[in-house]
């Protein structure tokens, strides 16, 4: 898949065709400010930080009269992926792709957290600051999911908006937990215990949402909408009729990305009453899950 060095342009161009519509003077004028700093604005760059911002507070003059106002908030969410050092084709690219390619060890959340340090490595040279802000991921989601609130997908513009809400909201379902994980760099233990009940929450929520804004845009793409269904539909999907909870979501963590072998789950899947020491089956049971029916519906349908 090739991707455009400037991820900001399929979505400024959207923006820009949406704009003959016709807007207020005032308006149009800030508007556009915030298309030309996105046209500069490179979250692979963070030398381009500036630009990000500017265009933020463009759009944000334009949103502060009229929250509802769609392009205002695509401007100003793409902005704040910029701020997250978030490469939207590239990740949502990888959407795609975890999708068809995940089998065996190479699983969705072990190809997204490779993918992660990938790129967090590469925007880190020469100086410049590369790792990604869970902070402004989630506000880029925000604002965004304010001005599309009670709207329909009777629009281009609103169908657009709700592609990039929901590819945002999907791609949070692994940024949010890899991000969250330490990795000991002598021992490679993984250590989740940073993940909270509120990211288990946002997770759940940003899997449901993400599989109903990407429909609204008419997205087609079935294994779009697969991946970002994973987290949710794994522990939605427990054995022994657990619960949704970050618990299962730090032994997905555990489970999935160690390559040691050694950290012991949080809970009890295998059903024999053991969790101290019994990580092998635990995870056994955990991973297993995919080869659930109520998996399998969830996937497909995503519920």
């Amino acid at each position: 898949m090739k991707l455009s060095k400037n991820i900001f342009g399929v979505l400024i161009l959207s923006a820009t065709l949406s704009s003959l519509t016709g807007c207020p003077a005032e308006t149009e004028i800030h508007l556009e400010e915030a298309r030309a700093a996105l046209d500069i604005c490179n979250p692979t760059d963070s030398n381009t930080s500036t630009s990000c911002q500017t265009a933020i507070d463009a759009a944000k003059l334009v949103l502060d009269a009229d929250s509802t106002n769609v392009e205002a908030a695509i401007l100003s969410a793409s902005g704040h992926l910029g701020l997250a050092h978030v490469d939207f084709l590239q990740f949502v690219g990888k959407l795609t792709d975890v999708e068809s390619n995940s089998t065996g060890a190479t699983t969705d959340l072990t190809q997204f957290q490779s993918l992660i340090s990938t790129v967090e490595t590469v925007n880190s040279k020469d100086g410049r600051t590369g790792t990604i802000s869970l902070d402004e991921l989630k506000t880029a989601i925000d604002v965004l999911n304010t001005s599309l609130t009670g709207k329909t997908n009777d629009t281009d513009l609103n169908k657009r908006g709700m592609f990039q809400l929901g590819a945002m909201q999907g791609l949070d379902t692994f940024i949010r937990p890899i991000k969250r994980t330490k990795v000991n760099a002598t021992t490679k233990v993984v250590d989740p215990s940073d993940i909270t009940s509120d990211d288990a929450d946002f997770v759940k929520k940003n899997g449901q949402n993400s599989d109903n804004n990407l429909s609204s845009s008419g997205l087609s793409d079935s294994n779009t909408l697969k991946a970002t269904r994973e987290a949710f539909c794994r522990c939605t999907n427990l054995p022994l009729s657990l619960p949704y909870n970050e618990k299962c979501l730090r032994d997905l963590i555990r489970c999935e990305l160690s390559t040691v072998g050694t950290e012991d789950t949080e809970q009890d899947y295998s059903g024999n009453a053991v969790v101290t020491g019994d990580r092998t089956a635990d995870c056994a049971a955990l991973k297993a899950v995919k080869d659930t029916a109520g998996y399998t519906t969830c996937k497909s349908s995503g519920s």
